[in-house]
């Protein structure tokens, strides 16, 4: 998987934010858009995402789509959005190539109309490009969250899964990664509940939690809870080590990932999307194979095996 940023501007305000809500034009022209896709057709198989800010705010969207639509080498392009401008682009998605990840929130965080905008657009998505490619995403930075019609939203247009994240704070170490965790149990429980609830299976993007911060009461709650549709999802899921996703900016810089952002490699100073990752795993990855990140960390079998790396890296960078 590698992504190019099309724009870092969105046109959402997400309380829980890693990125910072942008007003600027920094958007990627079409001729790095260009250069930075026949970089990644160098490499066979390679998934393409749009991502922003939100990429959907891109004056020049539909042209950019039109390359994607019009190369037979490309096969699968995932959209990451909020969903809101989607009926703008309808006609640019007749492509089984497109996968999207709409990212959503609470009902009460958007006004009525909005709402109901976004709520008519993934049902035109889903109908378009079928349930399977469509997956809605969830954050869960607060207890109580109110994500009934989310919940209904997805099981009624057979979503039959929820992208889950426990939201990571602008200013993180692998100490308070714990206590947040701490913090938010109880709701991400409830959140597992309601899921299996409803038919939904949740399952969590790269921001996996390790193992060791569920108690072995938690593991027999959460194995007795979902049953035979355990295997359906990485709740539990043992190996748990990062690998990088290139993020490619508008100048045609990368990053392994958002969560390792300060170091940035030129792609013209790498022959493919394989070469760069390797870098990335030479320059941050490899410093991080069996570090200790706590105190139960140093007997961890995962650890010792290189499955596990304490949790996203933005926590222990």
């Amino acid at each position: 998987m590698a992504n190019i940023l099309l724009t870092q501007k969105c046109n959402q305000k997400c309380p829980y934010c890693f990125a910072s809500y942008n007003e600027g034009n920094d958007y990627i022209s079409k001729e790095n858009f260009v250069k930075a896709i026949k970089f990644l057709k160098k490499t066979p198989g390679e998934k393409i995402g749009l991502l922003g800010g939100e990429p959907l705010l891109h004056p020049e969207f539909a042209e950019l789509c039109n390359i994607l639509n019009e190369d037979r080498d490309i096969r699968d392009v995932v959209v990451f959005t909020n969903g809101i401008l989607l009926d703008k682009y309808f006609d640019c998605f007749m492509s089984m190539k497109y996968a999207f990840l709409i990212n959503c929130n609470e009902r009460a965080f958007y006004a009525p109309k909005i709402w109901e905008r976004l709520r008519k657009n993934i049902e035109e998505i889903v109908h378009r490009v079928t349930p399977d490619n469509v997956l809605l995403g969830l954050n869960i930075y607060k207890t109580n969250m109110d994500i009934d019609a989310l919940l209904e939203l997805s099981a009624t247009l057979a979503i039959k899964k929820l992208r889950i994240s426990l939201v990571i704070p602008n200013s993180v170490n692998a100490a308070t990664q714990r206590s947040q965790f701490d913090e938010l149990k109880p709701e991400l429980f409830r959140v597992y509940e309601r899921c299996v609830k409803i038919g939904v299976i949740p399952q969590f993007d790269c921001n996996q939690i390790p193992l060791c911060f569920y108690s072995k009461e938690d593991i027999a709650f959460i194995k007795t809870l979902f049953g035979s549709s355990l295997n359906s999802t990485n709740i539990l899921q043992v190996e748990r080590a990062c690998r990088p996703v290139i993020d490619i900016y508008p100048d045609l810089t990368a990053c392994r990932c958002f969560g390792a952002t300060d170091i940035r490699l030129k792609l013209s100073n790498y022959r493919n999307a394989r070469d760069l990752k390797n870098a990335f795993i030479s320059l941050i990855d490899k410093n991080f194979y069996g570090r200790i990140c706590r105190a139960e960390c140093a007997n961890c079998y995962l650890n010792q095996t290189l499955n596990c790396m304490g949790g996203c890296f933005s926590y222990n960078i």
